[in-house]
């Protein structure tokens, strides 16, 4: 009879521990306190976390109007490992690093050479409620944050 409440205690626990991770949810891009550098000012916006084994699913959709959408998509996963994804439906390949518990970067690599080209940074504020994204290009040197775009809580 003890056996039985072994499996309900372990999904509870198993569903507490990603319950409780700061980036897992919907996130909506609040386009007034965004930066987009030089570029089109978008209208609306959105991320989404889920939880996957060992990291998140990640999706983010950009809304400029007139048809033009920016859509990123990967598993974020902290294990060194090189993943394939897509940014506007081209692939691209990159590496997750965890900073901390609420920050990370995304490495996306040259598939020929290997090196990094860009890096988005992730960073969650102290109170969870929004997410901040940084598009980092240029080089380790001379980086340059082409957009800074925060997101609110769903």
């Amino acid at each position: 009879m003890w056996r039985t409440h072994w499996f309900p205690a372990l999904f509870f626990l198993w569903s507490a521990m990603y319950a409780g991770d700061p980036f897992v949810g919907k996130w909506r891009l609040n386009v007034e306190r965004s930066d987009f550098g030089g570029g089109p000012k978008a209208k609306s916006g959105s991320a989404k976390y889920k939880a996957d084994k060992n990291g998140y699913l990640y999706e983010s959709e950009t809304v400029f109007g007139k048809g033009e959408v920016a859509r990123l998509s990967f598993p974020v996963r902290f294990d060194g490992v090189v993943y394939p994804g897509t940014l506007d439906g081209h692939d691209l390949v990159f590496t997750a690093k965890k900073i901390d518990e609420n920050s990370y970067n995304v490495l996306i690599s040259d598939r020929v050479n290997g090196k990094a080209t860009q890096v988005f940074h992730y960073t969650l504020s102290s109170d969870n409620k929004t997410l901040t994204f940084a598009w980092i290009k240029g080089s380790a040197e001379k980086p340059v944050v082409h957009w800074a775009l925060l997101y609110d809580r769903e």
